[in-house]
C-alpha cells in the first residue's frame, strides 16, 4: 500500500511550497487588516484551543500512524486498528470539548470574545476526529497533499472576500472551522477505499488506551514546552507584544515546519521497518534523511538571519520593526528543533516514547522557569531568550538517549556550516549595494545565496544524486 519514499518527499516538498506560498498571501493581509491587537487575539485563541486537540490529535496521531504503518499490509488487521483507534478519537475528543467549554465559560478573560473562541472550541472536534494518521500510516501522501491544497486555496480565497476591516475578526475561525469540517468529511469518504466498515470485531479499546496515554503525555508536554512562550507572553505582557513575538517568528516557524514535516514520511517507514526488524535499513533511510535535512538547515539559518528585516517589513509592515531583532534571534532555533525531530523520531518508532516523555516534561519545566526569569525583563526578546536555551536543551537529551538507545550514526556535517558562512559573508557584501524594492532584494539575496550554495555543495561533491533516491522503492 505504501508509497516509494522519493515520491512521498516529492509530495511534502510541494506541501512545504504550498506551506510557504499561502502564509505569505495572507499573512501581509491580515496584518495589515487586523494589525498586531487582532493578529495577537487570533494567535492566542489558536495556540490556546490547540492545547485541547493534543490528546486527541498529537498523541492519537503518533500512535494511530505508527500502528496502521505497522499492519498496512493486512487488511483486516488494518481495520480492526483503525476501528479500535477511532473509537478512542471520539472518546478522548468530546471529552477534550467539553473540557474546553467549562474552561472559555469559567473565566473571564474569554467572555469579551465567547462567541470567537465557541467557534475555535468545535473546530476542535473537526480537526481531532479527521483521521489523518489513517493517511500518514498509509503513506498516501498524495492524497492528502491534493486535498489539502485545494482546501487551503479556498480558505485564502474566502479570507479576502470576506475580512475587510478589524470587525470582521469574527470570520477567521467561522473560516478555519469550515475548512476543517470539508476535510474531515473527505477523509472518511475515502477511507473506504482501504477500511471495511462493515467488517465485525471484537474490539480490544482498553489495551490501546495506556500506550496512547504515555504518547499524548510526551507530545503535550512538547507541545506546552514549544508554545508556552505565546501563553506565557500574553499573560505577563499585552497583545501588542504577542503580535510582535508572532511576526517575529512567523517566518521561522514556517521553516521549521517545513523541514519537520519530512518527518511524517519517515515516521511510518521507520515505524514499518523497526517494527518488522529490518534496522539496517532503518539506519541508512535514518543517515540519508540526517544528512539532507542539515543540508538545508544551516544555509536556512544564515539566510533568515540577513533577510530579516526585508521579511519582517514586507510580511508585516512598519509597525512590526520591534520583530526584526528578535527574528534574528530566534533564527538558531530551526538547528534545535529540527535535531528534535529527527532524535524524537527515532525513539517514537522504536516504541522509547516514555523516554521522550521525561526529556519533554523536563524541557516544560525548565521553560516555564526561563521564560517567568526573562520575558519581564525583556518582554518579547525575552521569550526569545527562554525559546532558545530550552530548545538546545531539549534537542540535546534527545540525542543523548538516542546514541544511548539506538545504534545510529550521528554525523553533523559541519563542513555545511562552513559552506553556510561563505555563502552568508558574500550575501552581505552583495546586499549592501542592493537598493531595489523590498520583494526585489528577498529574490535577488535567495536566489545568489542558493546558487552559491549548491555550488559549493556539487563543487566538492556533497549532492550525489543516487543517494537522494533514499533507497525508496
Amino acid at each position: 500500500m505504501a508509497e516509494s519514499i522519493k515520491k512521498n518527499v516529492l509530495m511534502v516538498i510541494l506541501k512545504n511550497i504550498s506551506l510557504l506560498v499561502f502564509p505569505l498571501i495572507t499573512f501581509p493581509y491580515l496584518s495589515r487588516v487586523l494589525g498586531p491587537e487582532g493578529m495577537g487575539i487570533i494567535n492566542f485563541a489558536t495556540t490556546f484551543s490547540n492545547y485541547f486537540m493534543l490528546i486527541p490529535t498529537m498523541g492519537i496521531s503518533m500512535y494511530g500512524a505508527r500502528e496502521i504503518a505497522i499492519a498496512r499490509d493486512n487488511k483486516r488487521k488494518l481495520t480492526k486498528n483503525f476501528k479500535e483507534i477511532l473509537i478512542i478519537t471520539l472518546l478522548f475528543t468530546f471529552s477534550m470539548f467539553f473540557l474546553y467549554l467549562i474552561t472559555i465559560i469559567s473565566f473571564e478573560k474569554y467572555n469579551k470574545n465567547f462567541v470567537f473562541y465557541l467557534i475555535f472550541g468545535f473546530g476542535i472536534i473537526t480537526n481531532s476526529v479527521s483521521i489523518e494518521w489513517l493517511y500518514t500510516g498509509l503513506e498516501k501522501f498524495s492524497y492528502t497533499v491534493s486535498r489539502g491544497i485545494i482546501i487551503q486555496s479556498l480558505y485564502i480565497i474566502s479570507i479576502f472576500i470576506f475580512v475587510k476591516n478589524e470587525k470582521d475578526i469574527i470570520f477567521i475561525p467561522i473560516l478555519l472551522l469550515l475548512s476543517s469540517f470539508i476535510q474531515m468529511l473527505i477523509n472518511f469518504y475515502y477511507s473506504k477505499k482501504f477500511i471495511n466498515y462493515d467488517q465485525k470485531f471484537h474490539l480490544k479499546i482498553y489495551s490501546r488506551i495506556k500506550p496512547i496515554l504515555i504518547i499524548t503525555i510526551g507530545t503535550l508536554a512538547s507541545t506546552i514546552q514549544v508554545t508556552m512562550d505565546i501563553i506565557m507572553l500574553g499573560f505577563l505582557t499585552s497583545d501588542w507584544n504577542v503580535g510582535i513575538y508572532n511576526a517575529a517568528i512567523r517566518i521561522n516557524r514556517i521553516v521549521i515546519g517545513l523541514l519537520i514535516s519530512l518527518g511524517a514520511i519517515f515516521y511510518s517507514r521507520l515505524s514499518n521497518v523497526y517494527g518488522n526488524n529490518k534496522k539496517d535499513e532503518a539506519n541508512i533511510i535514518s543517515q540519508n534523511w540526517l544528512k539532507y535535512i542539515l543540508m538545508i538547515v544551516y544555509p536556512s539559518i544564515i539566510g533568515i538571519f540577513i533577510l530579516s528585516d526585508e521579511i519582517i517589513l514586507l510580511l508585516a509592515g512598519n509597525e512590526f520593526k520591534a520583530s526584526i531583532f528578535t527574528s534574528r534571534l530566534m533564527s538558531i532555533i530551526i538547528l534545535f528543533s529540527v535535531l528534535t525531530n529527527f532524535f524524537a523520531i527515532q525513539l517514537y518508532s522504536n516504541k522509547k516514547e516514555k523516554t521522550a516523555i521525561k526529556i519533554n516534561i523536563i524541557g516544560v519545566i525548565v521553560g516555564f522557569v526561563f521564560n517567568i526569569i526573562f520575558i519581564p525583563l525583556y518582554k518579547h526578546n525575552g521569550a526569545a531568550i527562554g525559546t532558545i536555551m530550552i530548545s538546545f536543551i531539549v534537542s540535546f537529551l534527545h540525542m543523548y538517549y538516542t546514541k544511548k538507545y539506538i545504534n545510529i550514526k550521528i554525523d553533523f556535517r559541519i563542513k555545511y556550516i562552513l559552506y553556510s558562512l561563505i555563502m552568508g559573508i558574500v550575501l552581505l557584501k552583495v546586499k549592501s549595494y542592493l537598493d531595489y524594492k523590498i520583494y526585489i532584494n528577498i529574490l535577488i539575496i535567495t536566489f545568489l545565496g542558493g546558487l552559491i550554495y549548491f555550488g559549493i555543495l556539487f563543487i566538492f561533491k556533497e549532492i550525489n544524486l543516487e543517494e537522494i533516491k533514499l533507497k525508496g522503492k
